[in-house]
C-alpha cells in the first residue's frame, strides 16, 4: 500500500503544477502556477453557484426529493464524459510508462495508483457537483442523521461506478484498437462514437405523454431500467433505507477491485501493442515530393494531431456536439415548445443569440492552446528549422481552423434553416462565429506561447490540466458572455450589432496576429 501511495503522490502533484509551486524556485513558475489556482477556483465558486441555484429551483417547485436522483445523474454523466476522455493518456499510453513499470511494484499497483488519481479528481468533481444539492435536499425534506449519513458517504461513492464504467470502455477500445494498424484513428473514432452515446444516451430515453407527474413517474421508471444502482440510491435517502445503501456502496467498490485485478492480466499486453510501430515489409523507394515550408509544416502537424487520441478527442468534441446539436434541431418544432413553456415566441427571441450558441463550442475546441507543449523535448526540431516562426505559428493556426471552419459553416446553415434566420441574422450567423475560431486559434496560440509547459509525463496534463487551454477556454467563455449581453442591448437594430461585433473582432485578431508575427522561439 505504500509503494501505491507514493506512485498516487507522484501523479497528484503533477496535477496543475503543484510540485513546481512548493519546490521551484523560479518566481515566473510560481506566478503561473499561481494563476493557475486562482482560475481553478474561479471555476470552482461558478460550479458551486450553479449546482445550489439548481438545487434551490428544484426545492421552490416542490421537486426536493427528485434531487438524490437527478444529481446522481449528473454527477454520473460529467464522470463519464471525462474519465472516458482521461482513460487512454491516463491508464495507456502515457509517456514514462517504461520507467514505471521498471520500478519493483506489481502491476495491480500501478493500475490501482492510476486510478486513485482519476477517483481523486472525480471526487474533487462530484463533491463540488453533489454537495450542495443534497445540502438542500437534506434542509428541505428535514432528514434524519441517518440519512445525513449516507448522504456523506455518497459523496465518495457516487463517481466510483461511473468512472470504472468509462475506463472499461476505454480499455476495450484500446485492447480492439491496438490489433490494427492504424490503431490511433480506430480509438478516435470508437471514443467519439462512444462520448456521442454517453452525452446523448440520457435524451433518448422513451417518454409518455401526459402530465408532469405523469412524465416524472415515467422518466424516472425509464433512467431506472437504464442504471439501476440509481433506484438503490434513491431508495436509500428518500427512504432511510440502508440495505440499498449498503447494496449501492458494494457494487460500486466490487466492480473496482474486479476491474483493477481483471485489467493487470493484460495491462502490460495492451500498453506494448500501443507503443509498437507498424511497418510494410515491401516498402519501396518512390518519387520525392517536395512543398513549401507552410504546407510541410502543416501535415507535420496535421500527422501530430490525428496520431493523438486524448488530443482530437478533447479539442474536437466540441465541434462535434455542435454538428449534433444542429442536426437534432432540424427535427425539433420549435412553436410546440414555445406553447408549451408559455412562450410563443421562443423562435424569434433565440435568433439574435444562434451566433453566440455556435461561438461557445468553438470557445472550447482550441488545438493551438497546447500545441506548442506538445512538442515537448523535441521542441528543438520547431525551433531549429529554417522558417521563420510565424510560419510554424500559421501552420499551427491552421490545422485547428481545418476542423473548426466546416463545421461553423454546416452548422449555420443548419441553424438558419431550422430557426429561419432573415438576411443580417443569416450572415451574422456564418460571420461572427467564423470571426471567433480565428480568435480562439491565435489567442490559443498567444497564450501557449506566454505559458508553455514542455516536461509532462501524459499528454493529458498538457491538453487538459494547464493554464493555456483553461486560460483559453475562460477567455472564450468571457467573449461569449459579453456577445450575449452585446446582442441583448442591440436587439432592436441587429445590423448594428453585426457591423459593431465585426470591426471590433476584426481589430482585435490583428492586433495579436500582429504581436505573434514579432515572437521567437526559444529551446
Amino acid at each position: 500500500m505504500t509503494k501505491c501511495w507514493l506512485l498516487l503522490k507522484i501523479q497528484l502533484l503533477g496535477f496543475f503544477n503543484i510540485n513546481r509551486l512548493f519546490h521551484s524556485h523560479d518566481k515566473k513558475e510560481k506566478r503561473r502556477s499561481i494563476a493557475l489556482g486562482a482560475l481553478m477556483l474561479f471555476v470552482l465558486f461558478v460550479m458551486i453557484g450553479y449546482s445550489t441555484a439548481i438545487a434551490i429551483g428544484f426545492a421552490y417547485i416542490g421537486m426536493a426529493d427528485m434531487l438524490p436522483l437527478f444529481i446522481l445523474l449528473v454527477c454520473a454523466a460529467i464522470t463519464l464524459f471525462f474519465t472516458f476522455l482521461k482513460s487512454i493518456g491516463v491508464l495507456f499510453g502515457f509517456r514514462d510508462y517504461d520507467m514505471i513499470m521498471s520500478l519493483p511494484v506489481k502491476v495491480s499497483t500501478v493500475v490501482f495508483s492510476r486510478l486513485l488519481s482519476v477517483y481523486a479528481v472525480n471526487f474533487l468533481i462530484s463533491g463540488i457537483i453533489m454537495l450542495p444539492s443534497l445540502i438542500v435536499f437534506g434542509i428541505t425534506c428535514r432528514v434524519s442523521l441517518s440519512v445525513w449519513c449516507m448522504l456523506i458517504l455518497s459523496l465518495f461513492l457516487a463517481s466510483l461506478l461511473p468512472m470504472i464504467i468509462a475506463m472499461i470502455a476505454g480499455a476495450v477500445i484500446t485492447a480492439i484498437s491496438v490489433r490494427f494498424r492504424y490503431k490511433n484513428l480506430l480509438i478516435i473514432v470508437f471514443s467519439t462514437a462512444a462520448t456521442l452515446a454517453i452525452l446523448i444516451g440520457p435524451f433518448a430515453i422513451p417518454q409518455e405523454e401526459g402530465a408532469l407527474t405523469e412524465l416524472i413517474a415515467s422518466a424516472k421508471q425509464s433512467i431506472y431500467r437504464v442504471y439501476p444502482i440509481a433506484k438503490l440510491y434513491t431508495n436509500a435517502l428518500v427512504s432511510n433505507d440502508w440495505g440499498s445503501f449498503a447494496q449501492f456502496a458494494l457494487i460500486s467498490i466490487g466492480t473496482g477491485i474486479v476491474f483493477v485485478l481483471l485489467l493487470a492480466a493484460f495491462y502490460k499486453k495492451i500498453n506494448s501493442a500501443l507503443f509498437s510501430v507498424h511497418s510494410k515489409s515491401n516498402y519501396r523507394l518512390g518519387t520525392l515530393k517536395t512543398s513549401t515550408p507552410f504546407m510541410a509544416l502543416y501535415k507535420k502537424e496535421l500527422h501530430r494531431f490525428v496520431s493523438s487520441p486524448i488530443y482530437v478527442m478533447n479539442t474536437c468534441i466540441g465541434m462535434i456536439l455542435l454538428l449534433v446539436v444542429s442536426v437534432a434541431l432540424q427535427f425539433i418544432n420549435f412553436d410546440q415548445i414555445g406553447n408549451m413553456m408559455g412562450f410563443p415566441d421562443i423562435v424569434t427571441w433565440a435568433k439574435p443569440f444562434a451566433p453566440c450558441i455556435v461561438a461557445l463550442f468553438a470557445a472550447i475546441s482550441s488545438s493551438t492552446s497546447s500545441s506548442i507543449s506538445l512538442e515537448g523535448k523535441c521542441r528543438w526540431i520547431m525551433c531549429s528549422a529554417p522558417v521563420p516562426a510565424n510560419v510554424i505559428f500559421k501552420a499551427k493556426i491552421a490545422v485547428n481552423l481545418s476542423y473548426l471552419i466546416p463545421s461553423v459553416l454546416i452548422s449555420s446553415a443548419l441553424l438558419a434553416i431550422s430557426l429561419q434566420t432573415d438576411v443580417i441574422e443569416t450572415i451574422a450567423l456564418f460571420i461572427i462565429p467564423l470571426l471567433f475560431s480565428v480568435f480562439i486559434s491565435v489567442i490559443g496560440l498567444a497564450f501557449n506561447l506566454k505559458f508553455p509547459k514542455y516536461d509532462w509525463t501524459t499528454e493529458e496534463l498538457v491538453v487538459k490540466q494547464s493554464l493555456p487551454p483553461l486560460a483559453t477556454m475562460g477567455t472564450g467563455f468571457i467573449l461569449v458572455l459579453l456577445l450575449f449581453i452585446a446582442n441583448f442591448l442591440l436587439s432592436a437594430i441587429p445590423g448594428l450589432a453585426l457591423f459593431v461585433e465585426v470591426i471590433l473582432f476584426t481589430g482585435v485578431i490583428f492586433a495579436i496576429y500582429r504581436k505573434l508575427g514579432k515572437q521567437k522561439l526559444y529551446v
